[in-house]
């Protein structure tokens, strides 16, 4: 028997992502990671997206608040999209169980 552990949300308990909510990126000066991701976003949030709706459910919600800022990414969105990177890689060897109960297919989280 594997054991079940409860799914962290990327979002906004991250260090500076609170305080980067209206700030746009003419604001501030970008660290290189940051820059990187600026400079890929469309891409990243675009696999993001194809990885949300196929093997990482987990992460929906969180890419759903990312693709916002497709048009015009803020600092917000940058450090978002930083995060559910560092959340994919340290969860990578999760699983996911489905199983079927009577009237509903659940799924579990399994490591």
């Amino acid at each position: 028997h594997k054991k079940v552990y409860p799914t962290p949300k990327p979002g906004i308990w991250h260090a500076g992502i609170e305080q980067a909510r209206n700030k746009s990126l003419e604001e501030v000066t970008l660290e290189p990671r940051e820059q990187t991701v600026l400079d890929n976003f469309s891409k990243i949030v675009g696999s993001l997206i194809y990885m949300s709706t196929t093997v990482r459910p987990d992460i929906t919600t969180s890419v759903n608040y990312s693709a916002r800022g497709l048009s015009s990414p803020t600092l917000f969105h940058v450090r978002l999209v930083e995060q559910i990177l560092v959340y994919l890689y340290r969860t990578k060897c999760f699983g996911l169980c489905y199983t079927h109960h009577e009237s509903a297919v659940t799924t579990e989280i399994l490591r």
